[in-house]
């Protein structure tokens, strides 16, 4: 809405001022106006590194964890030798040329390792059954379309620029950094200030990815990598105590929590009666699951895993053709949430009395939001199975009111029949 009411004043304006309001101004305006820097999650949500517990994990857009990504797919592909019958591994000459492929693309189909390596178009890959493609040096694909230098760069001046890219936070010093320090030009400082990375940390710090990195470049595979490095898999001998200890630091406050009283009631109970023999610690979605209930939980949240792939490949496709909504480069959890609602509810809204079709384009866009159908401030339900997604003028009419009270009679009705076809259980909710 404040993108349409921009336009309006621009093109109100523009009919008495053609020679200043140019539409290099205009993309300037909505810069200022719109745009918005990745919010930066804080040094004590960052978890700790599996292999370095004193460290905190890499973010993954740092090119030390893209090369060690892409070299753990390069050093566990392999291919099906159909006269043998048996899997193949690759030679050092054909990982060394996906090494180039994987600098070069963002994103590598198993057609382009099929054409690198020059195999047969029917050849068949061990990751291919569960990968549409793999992830090449994403961070260093970005920065070449900004900066067409970057490759004349050595590498310790990549590792350098890249740090100044993710750690300065605000544009301006980022600006001034990259022209003073740097020596680039406005237009490529300017560039590079506007690049969104790949979200999130990685499972290990950049001190153990530096130690396993030289052993992944000469093929092995991550297992064999690790124990290289000097990482290995045996039980370390722990020091009995007599009282439990503070817990470990975790990034999320409510385990921590839980943790915290865990710790309290334990020691109370020690205090009180000795040490137990031993302490058996189940989740409380455990207590009852059997095998065919723990099957059934796992096969959601593979699916709920291949909805949220398909939302960030579907968001990404809708922001390079319909370059008017203006999306970020990597979709908010909100927005895979709109798409999980957006397939549940065979891409109707659900309150519109026609259920309306939602376009893809519509999606991702201000046209639609996400409601509560019990209203929160009154449930503090905040669950999947309280949520629908529903055209901006709809959700206008329901207001904080259930459904029931807001569309009475013959809307309700068909608004009742249409739910009751999806595949969500929302019965309960009315």
């Amino acid at each position: 809405m404040y993108r349409d009411e921009l336009n309006l004043i621009w093109e109100t304006q523009k009919k008495f001022h053609k020679e200043i309001l140019s539409n290099d101004v205009k993309a300037q305006i909505e810069h200022i106006i719109f745009y918005q820097r990745p919010l930066r999650l804080k040094g004590d949500r960052i978890g700790k590194c599996s292999l370095e517990p004193r460290n905190k994990r890499a973010q993954v857009a740092r090119l030390e964890f893209q090369r060690f990504r892409y070299l753990q797919d390069i050093n566990n592909l392999q291919y099906l030798d159909v006269f043998d019958d048996c899997w193949v591994e690759l030679t050092r000459e054909q990982r060394e040329k996906l090494k180039m492929l994987f600098e070069k693309k963002p994103a590598i189909t198993f057609a382009d390792i099929r054409k690198e390596l020059k195999l047969d178009k029917t050849a068949e890959f061990n990751l291919e059954y569960d990968n549409k493609n793999l992830k090449g040096n994403v961070t260093a694909c970005e920065i070449r379309r900004a900066l067409p230098q970057w490759d004349g760069m050595s590498k310790t001046e990549q590792l350098a620029l890249v740090e100044d890219l993710l750690t300065f936070q605000k544009k301006s010093a980022l600006k001034k950094r990259l022209v003073n320090h740097w020596g680039l030009d406005i237009r490529s400082a300017v560039n590079l200030c506007l690049l969104e990375f790949e979200p999130g940390y990685g499972s290990h710090s950049l001190k153990a990815i530096r130690k396993l990195l030289p052993h992944l470049e000469k093929g092995q595979i991550y297992s064999d990598a690790r124990q290289s490095a000097g990482y290995s898999y045996e039980q370390k001998d722990v020091d009995s105590v007599e009282r439990l200890g503070p817990p470990p630091e975790v990034p999320n406050p409510i385990v921590s929590k839980a943790l915290h009283e865990l710790r309290r009631v334990i020691n109370a109970i020690i205090a009180e009666y000795g040490k137990p023999d031993k302490i058996r610690i189940e989740m409380a979605r455990d207590l009852e699951m059997n095998t065919k209930r723990y099957r059934a939980f796992k096969k959601q949240q593979d699916a709920n895993t291949a909805a949220n792939k398909k939302a960030t490949e579907l968001y990404q496709e809708m922001g390079k053709k319909y370059p008017h909504l203006h999306l970020s480069k990597y979709p908010s959890h909100a927005d895979k949430l709109k798409y999980r609602l957006w397939k549940d509810q065979k891409e109707m809204c659900a309150y519109s009395t026609t259920g309306k079709h939602i376009s893809s384009a519509e999606l991702f866009s201000g046209e639609v939001e996400i409601d509560h159908i019990l209203p929160f401030s009154q449930s503090l339900d905040d669950s999947y199975m309280n949520k629908v997604l529903c055209y901006v003028r709809e959700n206008r009419m329901k207001g904080q009111r259930t459904p029931i009270d807001a569309f009475s009679g013959e809307q309700w009705e068909q608004i009742s029949q249409r739910i009751a076809r999806w595949d969500r259980r929302l019965k309960s909710k009315k």
